[in-house]
């Protein structure tokens, strides 16, 4: 799995390939399609498609002579289920517990309020 990781991890390094598989988000593509998006030559364009088609990023479907490229977020997901989640997770309790504080002072305050205005009047 961490084999999996690493070239996932590979193929998210290069900012050409992320703006590929952001371009891949609205649909597949076909590698000439790449090439124009990007104005970068097509021996560049498919040396970063076969980095994203190693990492299980792009998947490949031949359309008559054509090659479309979808794009697969799995393996994306996979990473931040296991590096990023668990990180949020903590933000997450500790947000809750301020609102939770936050809300209970306002309440305070607003009880406190409300016996001084009693004992005023």
């Amino acid at each position: 799995m961490a084999h999996d990781d690493d070239e996932v991890w590979r193929a998210l390094s290069n900012p050409v390939r992320r703006f590929m598989l952001d371009l891949l988000r609205d649909g597949p593509l076909a590698t000439g399609e790449f090439v124009s998006a990007l104005e970068l030559n097509r021996y560049v364009v498919v040396q970063h498609l076969a980095v994203l088609r190693n990492a299980n990023l792009v998947l490949v479907e031949r359309q008559g002579r054509r090659k479309l490229n979808y794009l697969n977020a799995a393996p994306i997901q996979a990473i931040h289920d296991r590096w990023v989640s668990q990180f949020t997770q903590p933000w997450i309790a500790a947000l809750v517990g301020l609102k939770g504080t936050v809300e209970q002072s306002h309440l305070d305050d607003s009880e406190h309020a409300k016996r001084e205005d009693k004992a005023i009047g």
